[in-house]
């Protein structure tokens, strides 16, 4: 594969082979060299392999959360940031590491620069919820816990109820605990679903993407990062209508998330809406000034 018309870049090329194939420690060197200019690296090959390289860090991250080794995810976190600061996901799951190793002021940082990105991200908001609780704000936490119900019915309802009940009864250990288990709802099993779905349709396997993404999309109808993936099933399937509707409603939800505007500028493209495209394109440009994935989109 050759980046903008330019020579191949063997770092280049062996870095996306070992994201595709999910080795992403060798991923992260191979990329890590073209990022810094390595084997006469292009300015678009450097920017692209950037981008990847942040992709490979977040999903080294994701594995490490997994398993609870909370230093490596952190460190893989702090990578991706410095790559994509605009990623509500990346703050979330920081202010996940840093809520499990008990650092409650920097995790509610975190967590809130999840939601100045996104302000609908409910298990953000459970999460916030949480860490007030923990801190003494327990009547601000119960509200913002019920914000985060209401906008997605898959947190746990009850979990909520039972908070309320230990709160008014002066039980703060018990309430914790009931707000502990709506911020921790399917988080795991939701990111297991994303993770199965993307790898299938990166190795062409659209039917089976399809089973997890319309699982994700059951548990967790309202979340960006769900309606996205779905409507990249749409688009593998040549679906592009339906496509473009779920890329718009990852947007309803978080009108900056920079993947689903690349992607609905993709799938208007491919139902041949050029002028929409082109606006999508340059959306995402506002969003992301430097990236060269959409300056090469835009200039075809």
């Amino acid at each position: 594969m050759q980046v903008l018309g330019a020579v191949s870049n063997p770092h280049y090329e062996a870095g996306l082979h070992y994201l595709d194939q999910g080795q992403l420690e060798m991923a992260i060197i191979e990329l890590g060299k073209v990022a810094g200019g390595a084997a006469s690296a292009t300015r678009g090959q450097m920017k692209l392999a950037r981008f990847h390289l942040g992709q490979a860090h977040q999903q080294l991250a994701e594995r490490h959360i997994q398993r609870h080794q909370w230093t490596a995810a952190e460190e893989h976190l702090r990578e991706a940031l410095q790559i994509n600061p605009h990623y509500p996901d990346l703050h979330y799951h920081l202010a996940r590491v840093l809520y499990a190793t008990e650092r409650l002021p920097d995790a509610l940082k975190a967590v809130r620069q999840a939601l100045a990105l996104n302000a609908r991200y409910a298990r953000a908001i459970a999460l916030e919820a949480l860490i007030l609780y923990r801190t003494g704000e327990r009547e601000a936490a119960l509200e913002r816990a019920r914000d985060s119900v209401s906008l997605e019915p898959a947190l746990d309802a009850a979990a909520l109820e039972e908070a309320a009940a230990r709160h008014a009864a002066g039980d703060h250990d018990g309430a914790a605990a009931s707000l502990a288990a709506i911020a921790e709802t399917s988080v795991d099993e939701l990111a297991e679903l994303l993770r199965t779905a993307r790898e299938k349709l990166k190795s062409g396997a659209v039917a089976e993407a399809e089973a997890s993404a319309r699982e994700a999309v059951r548990m967790n109808p309202d979340y960006p990062d769900v309606r996205n993936l779905m409507g990249q099933v749409h688009l593998a399937k040549g679906e592009f209508l339906q496509a473009v509707n779920e890329f718009k409603t990852a947007l309803h939800r978080n009108p900056v998330f920079l993947a689903a505007v690349i992607n609905l500028g993709r799938a208007c493209r491919a139902m041949g809406s050029e002028d929409a495209a082109r606006e999508a394109f340059r959306k995402a440009l506002v969003i992301d000034p430097d990236n060269e994935e959409v300056r090469e989109l835009l200039s075809q």
